[in-house]
């Protein structure tokens, strides 16, 4: 924000501020989740990669460990015999 007021004086620090205070208390209903879509489209939350957006979740579903275990030994076996 320093940089800000650097470079284009003291309002716009100031009026970034209070739009980024607006944008945060603005709450949806009791039952309905808030998303504070507004908030994270103006600070830019919207335009960044971030490493969950592109792997996802590091297990997408339950896998039973012994299950894995069994076709990881059943594949390096066959890998190593051929």
């Amino acid at each position: 924000m320093r940089r800000y007021a650097d470079l284009y004086g003291s309002a716009l620090p100031m009026q970034l501020t209070i739009e980024r205070n607006a944008l945060g208390n603005m709450r949806r209903i009791a039952p309905l989740k808030s998303n504070n879509f507004g908030l994270n489209l103006h600070t830019g939350n919207y335009e960044k990669m971030e490493f969950k957006d592109y792997l996802g979740k590091i297990r997408p579903f339950d896998v039973d460990e012994n299950l894995l275990r069994k076709l990881e030994k059943t594949y390096l076996d066959w890998f190593i015999s051929n």
